[in-house]
């Protein structure tokens, strides 16, 4: 968490957060709460549509802060408040720092109040806007301007001066009333000590009750399990990353001085911003096919030789790409077949052939069901080398990439791309 100074108020971002599923938090499950996150203070926010659930922000102020006679409220409540239902924020702390705030429903985005170096949270930014459509991104003039561009959205100022902000304040986590006396009685009298140890244990008690009594919430378990298994999985839509690998494949000449390419691929690596390997395999086609009249042609290129063939590498950048993740709001199955259905079958008739497997879960967890569980789909795609740029743009943005491979054999080269695919779990 950081303190950020707003003049007047002082903003905390970066608090860690988790959602009420009873409607509010009572003190123990507060307290409970508090000690899970390691803080000692929190901000309840309310939302503004009565159906929807609260969400707890929780932290820690430093002595100095909590001293302070400035109200210090929630950056990401306050932002969630102030600005329409859907948005992002970002303010510039300056030093190459700068703050996240994601907002879905008038909600924050549990997952996306971060503070962080800007070239950290641009990944999670393009993601964010990309997966949700967003074509303006809001900052406050009395934050700062940050200085990096998104491709195609605009900067919005958000005027952070709502009338309801005082529902933002970060509060301290209550304490058992008597607490202090109890202290002071410590100081006094043994006699206190006997009373301090007898109350510590009624109040233990009293909390092991009120905790068994209530029901769990397995959101933040399975919410943590996504969030993990994310990091193995592939994140890049193949209409961007696999359209971005198909231009490479297709930019690569058939034959080069004597050498015939035979197979191309390219594999994408988990996670954000990570790049994207692309091979190509050569075969001799005529005795001119020399490794020295090859490394002639192509002297930038990074060879790896054996005696009867030469293979190949490039990087392929990924960055500004968007990028799917755990917070990521995908369709459910039955709509994502109905609006994508059609095309899938279209294809077909260009001796194209799009096979999908069978539903898993996303994330390894043995609770039961909850809200904003995520399946992934394996899916893959054959067909002839001419469509394939074509049909990987077409392809729906919850359709992650893995690996597209050319083999440049028989008349008609075909190409074989596989993904994951991403739905909401019924």
């Amino acid at each position: 968490m950081q303190i950020i100074d707003a003049g007047e108020v002082l903003l905390a971002a970066g608090l860690e957060w988790d959602v009420s599923s009873s409607g509010s938090f009572n003190t123990a499950q507060l307290k409970s709460k508090a000690r899970a996150h390691k803080a000692r203070h929190y901000v309840e926010h309310v939302p503004r549509h009565a159906a929807r659930e609260r969400l707890y922000g929780f932290g820690t102020l430093t002595p100095a802060v909590a001293r302070e006679r400035r109200t210090v409220l929630s950056l990401a409540s306050l932002v969630a408040r102030a600005g329409p239902d859907h948005l992002v924020f970002v303010a510039a702390l300056g030093g190459g720092v700068a703050a996240l705030v994601g907002v879905l429903g008038g909600q924050p985005v549990p997952r996306l109040d971060l503070v962080g170096a800007e070239e950290d949270l641009v990944a999670e930014l393009h993601g964010f806007v990309a997966a949700h459509g967003m074509v303006r991104i809001h900052y406050a003039e009395a934050l700062g301007h940050p200085e990096f561009h998104v491709p195609g959205c605009d900067w919005v100022t958000l005027a952070l001066d709502a009338d309801d902000r005082h529902l933002a304040r970060v509060r301290r986590v209550p304490v058992p009333i008597g607490a202090p006396a109890l202290i002071t009685g410590l100081l006094v009298t043994a006699g206190a000590a006997a009373v301090a140890i007898a109350w510590q244990q009624r109040e233990q008690t009293l909390e092991g009750v009120e905790q068994s009594a209530m029901p769990i919430n397995f959101g933040p378990t399975y919410a943590s399990a996504k969030q993990a298994a994310f990091a193995s999985l592939p994140r890049h839509p193949a209409d961007a990353l696999g359209v971005r690998m198909a231009d490479w494949m297709l930019r690569e000449p058939v034959t080069q001085s004597g050498w015939k390419l035979r197979r191309v691929e390219c594999s994408a690596a988990p996670g954000p911003g990570r790049q994207a390997i692309c091979t190509a395999s050569w075969e001799p086609a005529s005795a001119d096919a020399t490794f020295a009249a090859f490394g002639t042609a192509s002297p930038s290129a990074q060879l790896a030789i054996s005696l009867d063939r030469i293979v190949t590498q490039q990087h392929v950048d990924t960055a500004g790409l968007p990028s799917l993740s755990a917070d990521t709001r995908y369709p459910m199955l039955q709509e994502f077949l109905l609006r994508d259905g059609s095309f899938f079958q279209s294809i077909a008739r260009l001796g194209v052939v799009l096979q999908l497997g069978q539903p898993t879960r996303v994330g390894t967890f043995a609770g039961p069901k909850v809200p904003g569980m995520v399946e992934q789909i394996r899916w893959s795609m054959q067909g002839p080398v001419q469509w394939m740029r074509t049909l990987l743009t077409a392809l729906p943005p919850n359709m992650a990439i893995s690996a597209v491979t050319v083999a440049l054999q028989g008349a008609v080269p075909n190409f074989d791309a596989k993904g994951v695919l991403y739905v909401t779990a019924p």
